[in-house]
């Protein structure tokens, strides 16, 4: 089973949804930054996260952060997003395995990974694997924002 296959499954199934795994693995945002608009924050603050939610997010932030220059320049190779889309489908994996939170703070969650997720997936399978990163990095940039991860440093982008 693929990564990606594997990770829709996860997803899927952590958000208890009964849809078909294909429609989780097809859905395209169209370039716009869809289910991140929807995100709000927990009555004002920012929402708590566990420490399997902190590992994961900080392995997708370093993971893009060291190749950020080489797609910046657009040096990186085809392999390369196709190898930084693996490692981010292994960090969603973890967390939706391990991460456990409050309901609420769960499905705000949800919003940001399924478009990291979806970021993975352009960068696998392109045309514009440019536009993945980008989704990446939206995704880290509104989980910063919403969530409660100390030290958090964001993308420097």
């Amino acid at each position: 089973m693929t990564a990606k296959i594997h990770v829709a499954i996860l997803f899927a199934a952590a958000l208890g949804l009964s849809m078909p795994v294909h429609a989780a693995e097809t859905h395209k945002h169209s370039g716009q930054v869809s289910g991140l608009s929807d995100l709000t924050l927990n009555h004002g603050a920012k929402w708590q996260t566990d420490a399997p939610l902190r590992k994961g997010m900080n392995g997708i932030l370093h993971d893009l952060t060291a190749v950020l220059p080489d797609i910046h320049e657009g040096k990186l190779s085809e392999a390369g997003y196709g190898a930084l889309a693996e490692k981010i489908n292994g960090h969603l994996e973890y967390m939706f395995v391990n991460c456990k939170l409050p309901p609420a703070a769960d499905e705000q969650l949800h919003l940001v990974l399924a478009e990291a997720m979806n970021g993975a997936e352009t960068m696998e399978a392109g045309p514009d694997r440019m536009a993945g990163a980008v989704g990446i990095v939206q995704a880290l940039d509104a989980y910063g924002t919403h969530f409660d991860h100390p030290g958090w440093p964001g993308v420097r982008h």
